[in-house]
């Protein structure tokens, strides 16, 4: 079994943004039972209406497939079976966002530290 996943971003002019994700989950095998392996993909965009406060933001998963079919191979000395079941794969969406107030007080630096002089000896 194995899982790898590969994320960019990209930060355009006039307030844009765009990503793309891609996933690939290599299946499971185990003692009595097998699956099988898949890849997924999602896209993004977003763009600053007012800057720093009004974000649109629009995403899409898996946009080449619709459906993504399971299936499970189940096997031992006696029995053998195979499972074949499909979800939905493919999304889309979009979002409106409004931050309001601000950090009033700039983050402060912790002014202690660990002073470490038992080896300078």
């Amino acid at each position: 079994m194995f899982n790898a996943n590969i994320a960019s971003g990209l930060k355009l002019s006039n307030g844009w943004r765009t990503g793309i994700n891609i996933y690939v989950n290599g299946g499971q095998l185990t003692v009595q039972q097998q699956s099988n392996a898949y890849i997924s993909s999602s896209l993004n965009v977003s763009k600053d209406i007012i800057k720093d406060k009004l974000t649109f933001s629009a995403f899409t998963n898996n946009p080449y497939k619709r459906y993504r079919v399971n299936t499970t191979n189940s096997f031992g000395p006696n029995f053998d079976r195979v499972s074949h079941d499909q979800q939905n794969f493919s999304s889309f969406g979009g979002s409106l966002s409004y931050k309001f107030g601000k950090l009033k007080e700039s983050i402060k630096k912790n002014k202690r530290g660990i002073n470490n002089d038992d080896v300078s000896n």
